[in-house]
């Protein structure tokens, strides 16, 4: 059974292709560690070096805990962070949105 009305759309955020793109790269530039940060740029390290010394500290630690350590779900990072849910979820596209304007990457959804 559906909730939705009839003839009401629901509006979502834009799809973007480049999303999983950019928040793999971010994993990947976050920690030198990885096997495949060897094949960095040095455009998309100084991208993403631009975008995390942009954040403030609680967005830097929500990065680090669900993009780059992957140790916590976006819901277990706002518990250990203190916020909501929707603080965290928000953070978390502003943190992707951040790198994907450094890197100048097309915002029309398709």
């Amino acid at each position: 059974m559906s909730t939705r009305k009839k003839g009401v759309q629901s509006v979502s955020k834009p799809r973007y292709i480049w999303w999983g793109y950019v928040k793999a790269l971010i994993r990947v530039c976050g920690n030198v560690k990885n096997p495949k940060h060897k094949y960095v740029t040095d455009d998309i390290s100084a991208a993403y070096a631009r975008m995390y010394d942009s954040l403030d500290e609680p967005k830097k630690q929500l990065c680090q805990m669900v993009l780059v350590k992957r140790t916590h779900t976006i819901v277990g990072a706002a518990l250990q962070l203190h916020i909501s849910e929707a603080t965290a979820r928000r953070w978390h596209w502003e943190v992707i949105t951040k790198m994907a304007h450094e890197m100048k990457l097309n915002f029309e959804s398709h």
